[in-house]
């Protein structure tokens, strides 16, 4: 792990320069397709600094696999919560992950695009930012402004129970 700051805000944590270069080039090598799948934790090598980050502050004895997606340049994500979405469409029921984990992979020549909470807590995004906050949690994504900048982060909600893919 780089070396890395750590800002506690209620039960948002927020580290920067937290991998090394050759821990980013592994998550470039593994080449997900990051369409929310269920992945169980031994096909995610790559994201282990994540996890092992966020059992420091969320109880994990019983994650069984990792909802993984990636956000390029994201707009107009209007104040949300991170839920299990086909459970709540079937049996009207909102289901949180254990913890939600942003990362942000690549960023740069942006302006705004800040992840945002309803208590007023504004976390710009920077390259090598790891961002984990708890579940049932309102967020958005602040407007963004670029030419040719990007805002690339990969997002994680480790679960409980094994839940259906939204997108397929």
């Amino acid at each position: 792990m780089g070396l890395n700051a750590l800002l506690v805000i209620g039960k948002m944590f927020v580290l920067d320069d937290f991998l090394t270069d050759f821990q980013i080039q592994k998550i470039y090598n593994r080449n997900l397709p990051y369409d929310h799948t269920l992945y169980p934790k031994e096909e995610l090598e790559c994201f282990y600094p994540f996890f092992d980050e966020a059992k420091k502050h969320f109880d994990f004895s019983e994650c069984i696999g990792y909802e993984v997606w990636r956000q390029r340049n994201p707009q107009n994500l209007g104040w949300h919560y991170d839920h299990d979405e086909i459970l709540l469409q079937t049996e009207d029921v909102f289901s949180w992950p254990i913890c939600t984990i942003v990362y942000y992979i690549r960023v740069c020549d942006i302006l705004g695009g800040n992840l945002l909470f309803r208590d007023g807590t504004s976390i710009k995004p920077l390259q090598n930012r790891l961002v984990i906050f708890g579940p049932g949690i309102e967020h958005a994504v602040d407007e963004m402004f670029t030419v040719d900048g990007h805002r690339d982060s990969i997002l994680i909600n480790p679960w409980t129970y094994e839940i259906k893919n939204p997108v397929g």
